[in-house]
Parts: C-alpha cells; sequence; structure tokens
C-alpha cells in the first residue's frame, strides 16, 4: 500500500517524491524524522500503518514536517478490504493537496483510477513485482525468478484481462530479457524477434487499455533503443516522463540514451534527478555511470558506479566496469 501510494503522488508533476527502493530501509530505523528527510533531501515525510481484520483493514497515514516535526495532515482509514484501492487515491490526493501542489485535470484522473476490480488478481501483481524489483534487471531468461514472475502475470490476466498494469509488467519482463540477458544474445534471430513481438504486443495492450500509462511508453523506448530507432525512442522516452515525471529509472534510462547520442548536458540533469529520487537503487546508478562514461565524464562514471558495487556487491557487471576505470 505504500508504495502504491508513492506511485500515485509520483504522477504528480508539482512533486518530488523519493521511490520506495530509498525508504524502505527506515521501516524500523532508530532515526529521527529529521534525520531521514536529510538523508533524503526532502521537506516531508509519509508514515502510517496497515493492520488487517478479516476482510477489514484499518489503514493510518499521515504528513509530517521534517524542520519541526509537526503534522501537517493525518487521517485513519476504517474499511472493507475491497476499498483498498480507493484508500491509496484518497491518500495521495490529500497529501498532494496539503503541499499545495497542483494537479492537473488529468494527473488527478490518473490518481483516482482504480487498477483493476479484481483484487486477488492485484495480489498476483504485486507478488510479481517484488520478485522483479528484488532480482533488479538481472531476471534472466531461464532462470527461476523469470518464470514465476511469467506465472503471477499470466494468472492476474487471466483473472481480469484489462488489468493495464499486469500487461505492462509482463511487457517489462520481456523487454529487461532483451536489453539486458547475456542468453538472449545466444538465441536465433527469430528468437529475439519472437521475444520483441511480446513485449510490444504487451505494452500495445496495456496502452490500449489505459493510454496514461508511462511505464508502457518506456517499455516501448527501451525496445526502439536496443533496435537503434533513436526518434521513436526518444519519442516514447518524452512521453513516459511526461506521464511518470517522478520515475527515477525512465530518468536513469533515458539519460543513456541522451549520452549516446551527444546530448551529454540533459543527459546529466536527468541522471542526477533519477539519483536525488532513488539515491539507494543500484540500477539508478549503473545506468548513470554509462551515460556519464559515454560522455567522458570520468569521474562521474566512476563515483557512480562506485556508490553501485556499494549498494549491489554481488553485480559482477558493475564490479567488472569499476576495476576497467582507471584510478
Amino acid at each position: 500500500i505504500h508504495e502504491e501510494i508513492l506511485n500515485q503522488l509520483a504522477k504528480i508533476k508539482d512533486l518530488s517524491v523519493i521511490a520506495r527502493t530509498s525508504v524502505k530501509k527506515y521501516v524500523n530505523t532508530d532515526k529521527t524524522i529529521a534525520e531521514i528527510a536529510d538523508d533524503l533531501g526532502v521537506g516531508t515525510i509519509m508514515e502510517g500503518s496497515v493492520r488487517y481484520a478479516g476482510e477489514r483493514v484499518r489503514v493510518t497515514a499521515q504528513l509530517i514536517d521534517a524542520a519541526t516535526e509537526n503534522h501537517i495532515w493525518s487521517e485513519v482509514y476504517e474499511r472493507d478490504l475491497a476499498d483498498v484501492f480507493a484508500i491509496q487515491a484518497d491518500v495521495a490526493t490529500k497529501i498532494a493537496q496539503a503541499l499545495k501542489a497542483t494537479l492537473s485535470p488529468s494527473e488527478r484522473q490518473r490518481v483516482e483510477k482504480l487498477p483493476t476490480d479484481s483484487p486477488e488478481a492485484y495480489a498476483l501483481y504485486l507478488r510479481a513485482l517484488a520478485i522483479f524489483q528484488e532480482h533488479g534487471h538481472t531476471v534472466g531468461a531461464h532462470r527461476t525468478p523469470s518464470r514465476n514472475i511469467q506465472e503471477y502475470l499470466d494468472a492476474a490476466i487471466a483473472l481480469d484481462p484489462d488489468f493495464a498494469l499486469a500487461y505492462v509488467a509482463r511487457a517489462r519482463l520481456n523487454a529487461s530479457r532483451l536489453n539486458q540477458d547475456p542468453g538472449v544474445y545466444e538465441e536465433s534471430a527469430a528468437q529475439r524477434a519472437e521475444l520483441e513481438a511480446l513485449a510490444l504486443r504487451d505494452a500495445e495492450r496495456a496502452l490500449s487499455i489505459d493510454s496514461s500509462l508511462g511505464a508502457a511508453h518506456w517499455v516501448l523506448a527501451r525496445i526502439h533503443q536496443f533496435n537503434w530507432r533513436r526518434a521513436a525512442a526518444e519519442q516514447a522516452y518524452e512521453r513516459a516522463l511526461a506521464l511518470s515525471p517522478n520515475e527515477p529509472e525512465i530518468l536513469a534510462d533515458y539519460a543513456v540514451l541522451m549520452s549516446l547520442t551527444g546530448r551529454c548536458r540533459e543527459a546529466q540533469e536527468l541522471r542526477e534527478r533519477a539519483m536525488r529520487l532513488d539515491p539507494s537503487n543500484p540500477q539508478v546508478f549503473l545506468w548513470s555511470s554509462s551515460a556519464a562514461r559515454f560522455c567522458n565524464d570520468r569521474e562521474g562514471a566512476r563515483t557512480t558506479l562506485r556508490r553501485t558495487v556499494e549498494l549491489a556487491p554481488t553485480n559482477g557487471l558493475a564490479t567488472a566496469s569499476c576495476g576497467r576505470l582507471p584510478g
């Protein structure tokens, strides 16, 4: 629920929202609100709790001013479990209002839109998402996590054939394999084309259901980038960021394309914003290091790679790349 509320808030361009990847480490921390805010470079902190009793759920949420530790807003929701989507949308809207953020009509519509009518499908989707996040972009074509993600998403879509987010996640899984899994390069051209077709089909299906999904445009951007369809990739990235302005991985990924096309100042702005929004995400720092390297920024590449290794010591690509950099 916490992650989904952050995702809703991240759709609002007027806010800068730190990703859950970087805030979940504070769940049982002894740090004060002010110390957490200083770590993350933010002015306000959202905290809360969720408790279940049968088919009822009790959600408490509050927004705290980091400087004074005073409550800006708080509310308690006691509803049926089936109302959890409405709770998430209401919390996000109330927080945006408390922070005096300007919501455009389209942003409000995206925040309030329910992802699915099936709580069971949503639970399967969240399980798939949790595995994907745990393993980052290293889920390979034949590895168990990849199969588990696929099975959960297939089951979610079977329960709700109009579940756009599940199609996006499945498209992202195949696009990730296409872009990141070395095993893909050992397959035939026909097999790679089939993998790309699956990702494209799911991304386009998601957009036919909900054209406002920035992540779906991101998947299209990655596929176009992989095939070096530069203009199409740039167009898809721009659309993705217009719809998901606070998504660190989209920012960092786009920074790589920017650096490859010589737009180094813009690439630096994108990667710096990505690292600021998600300072504990190794994937963001790995992509940022690539963007810096392509722009011949050796110091920037070295710094971000070292941070990647700190965050993910077992990431072989990061450690190998760090060893190849002088100094």
